[in-house]
Protein backbone atom coordinates (compact mmCIF):
# COMPACT_ATOMS: atom_id res chain seq x y z
CA UNK A 1 0.00 0.00 0.00
CA UNK A 2 3.02 2.43 0.48
CA UNK A 3 3.59 2.89 -2.87
CA UNK A 4 0.19 4.25 -3.41
CA UNK A 5 0.67 6.83 -0.78
CA UNK A 6 4.32 7.37 -0.70
CA UNK A 7 5.14 6.76 -3.93
CA UNK A 8 7.68 3.78 -5.14
CA UNK A 9 10.68 6.35 -4.69
CA UNK A 10 10.17 6.72 -0.98
CA UNK A 11 9.05 2.88 -0.41
CA UNK A 12 12.27 1.81 -2.07
CA UNK A 13 14.42 4.19 0.37
CA UNK A 14 12.17 2.75 3.13
CA UNK A 15 12.73 -0.82 2.48
CA UNK A 16 16.62 -0.25 2.40
CA UNK A 17 16.67 1.21 5.68
CA UNK A 18 14.71 -0.88 7.64
CA UNK A 19 16.61 -3.81 5.63
CA UNK A 20 19.38 -2.12 7.13
CA UNK A 21 18.10 -1.58 11.06
CA UNK A 22 17.07 -5.21 10.38
CA UNK A 23 20.19 -6.83 9.70
CA UNK A 24 22.02 -4.67 12.49
CA UNK A 25 19.67 -5.72 14.66
CA UNK A 26 20.27 -9.37 13.81
CA UNK A 27 23.40 -9.11 14.06
CA UNK A 28 23.70 -7.14 17.78
CA UNK A 29 22.76 -10.50 19.47
CA UNK A 30 26.17 -11.53 19.26
CA UNK A 31 28.27 -8.63 20.74
CA UNK A 32 25.16 -8.75 23.33
CA UNK A 33 25.87 -12.12 24.31
CA UNK A 34 22.51 -13.38 23.39
CA UNK A 35 23.17 -15.75 20.77
CA UNK A 36 27.26 -16.94 19.96
CA UNK A 37 29.02 -17.55 16.92
CA UNK A 38 27.66 -20.12 15.11
CA UNK A 39 24.51 -17.83 15.04
CA UNK A 40 27.14 -14.59 14.20
CA UNK A 41 28.19 -16.26 11.02
CA UNK A 42 24.65 -17.15 9.91
CA UNK A 43 23.33 -13.54 10.66
CA UNK A 44 26.38 -12.12 8.88
CA UNK A 45 25.91 -14.41 5.54
CA UNK A 46 22.08 -14.00 5.62
CA UNK A 47 21.99 -10.07 6.18
CA UNK A 48 24.82 -9.66 3.55
CA UNK A 49 22.12 -11.31 0.92
CA UNK A 50 19.33 -9.43 2.15
CA UNK A 51 21.14 -6.19 1.47
CA UNK A 52 22.22 -7.03 -1.79
CA UNK A 53 18.43 -7.84 -2.60
CA UNK A 54 17.44 -4.81 -1.29
CA UNK A 55 20.13 -2.65 -3.09
CA UNK A 56 19.54 -4.20 -5.94
CA UNK A 57 15.93 -2.48 -6.21
CA UNK A 58 17.03 0.67 -6.83
CA UNK A 59 18.35 -0.04 -10.22
CA UNK A 60 14.65 -2.22 -11.09
CA UNK A 61 11.75 -0.25 -11.98
CA UNK A 62 10.27 -3.27 -12.51
CA UNK A 63 8.77 -5.96 -9.93
CA UNK A 64 11.56 -8.45 -10.53
CA UNK A 65 13.86 -7.58 -7.38
CA UNK A 66 10.93 -6.10 -4.64
CA UNK A 67 9.63 -9.88 -5.67
CA UNK A 68 12.76 -11.48 -4.84
CA UNK A 69 13.52 -9.98 -1.95
CA UNK A 70 10.12 -10.64 -0.72
CA UNK A 71 10.81 -14.12 -1.35
CA UNK A 72 14.39 -14.26 0.40
CA UNK A 73 12.71 -12.53 3.15
CA UNK A 74 10.76 -15.19 3.97
CA UNK A 75 13.52 -17.38 3.43
CA UNK A 76 15.40 -15.40 5.46
CA UNK A 77 13.22 -15.45 8.76
CA UNK A 78 12.62 -19.19 8.67
CA UNK A 79 17.01 -19.75 8.11
CA UNK A 80 17.69 -17.23 11.07
CA UNK A 81 14.82 -19.41 13.32
CA UNK A 82 17.42 -22.31 11.85
CA UNK A 83 20.70 -20.39 13.22
CA UNK A 84 19.24 -19.58 16.65
CA UNK A 85 18.29 -23.53 17.13
CA UNK A 86 21.71 -24.46 15.66
CA UNK A 87 23.59 -21.70 17.97
CA UNK A 88 22.36 -23.13 20.96
CA UNK A 89 23.02 -26.76 19.97
CA UNK A 90 26.54 -26.31 18.56
CA UNK A 91 28.44 -24.56 21.20
CA UNK A 92 31.91 -23.00 19.66
CA UNK A 93 33.87 -21.94 22.38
Amino acid sequence: MLPNVAGVARTKIEIFVYSLVLVAMSLALYPLHVMGPCYFGAAAILGGIFMYHSGKIFGDPGKRWPRALFKFSLLYLALMCVAMVADRIIKIS
